[in-house]
């Protein structure tokens, strides 16, 4: 439901609900927290202090800004009810998480 603006028609399809590709979001979101969770679960316990000549790729530069744009998205969603723009935000951050962290 909020993958559509508030004054858009809601087309519901159970078919897309249950399916686990991309073209469903929940399941989109849901499978870059798990990598992400993974990636945080094995990582030392102590991290370095962040250093951000390491960021190499594009793909990791977009989503440390994708990820920084966080507190605006919030903000505008607020002040506009608009809570379609959340989830839009967490789909971006997924495509950047997913991008950034590809394996062939």
């Amino acid at each position: 439901m909020l993958t559509r603006k508030n004054d858009m028609v809601l087309d519901f399809d159970f078919a897309k609900v249950k399916e686990q590709s991309k073209d469903n979001p929940i399941f989109y979101v849901q499978y870059a927290h798990a990598r992400a969770h993974s990636l945080m679960r094995n990582a030392p316990k102590e991290l370095p202090t962040a250093d951000p000549s390491l960021l190499k790729t594009d793909g990791e530069l977009f989503l440390i800004k994708t990820l920084a744009k966080w507190l605006d998205v919030v903000e505008i969603a607020a002040r506009l009810c608009e809570p379609h723009r959340i989830t839009f935000y967490l789909l971006e951050v997924a495509e950047a998480f997913h991008v950034s962290f590809h394996t062939d």
